[in-house]
């Protein structure tokens, strides 16, 4: 798949936009914060929707920053934006290496 940095602004302020394959991203979390997100999409009361993220959390190829989900997953993660921005960034750099 290819992976770039998209420049768009979206609903992101100026933020950069990333698009990282999942398995980099998920090694830029780290196991303790993979952990918590499975945690938490576990206890989605509603089934349509924790079926729908975990869906995506399981099976996307690929990821964009600018995903609906990713705030969700940085407050439960307690991630600034900042922290999130450098975890999509490092996901970016193992892609690209």
């Amino acid at each position: 798949f290819p992976v770039t940095i998209i420049a768009e602004q979206e609903a992101r302020a100026e933020r950069p936009v990333y698009s990282v394959t999942m398995g980099a991203l998920r090694r830029a979390l780290g196991r303790s914060n993979c952990i918590k997100v499975s945690a938490w999409i576990n206890g989605i009361q509603d089934a349509d929707q924790r079926h729908a993220i975990s869906s995506w959390w399981e099976y996307s190829p690929t990821v964009r920053s600018s995903h609906s989900a990713i705030p969700q997953f940085q407050q439960v993660l307690g991630m600034t934006d900042a922290q999130a921005d450098a975890i999509f960034a490092a996901a970016y750099a193992e892609d690209n290496s």
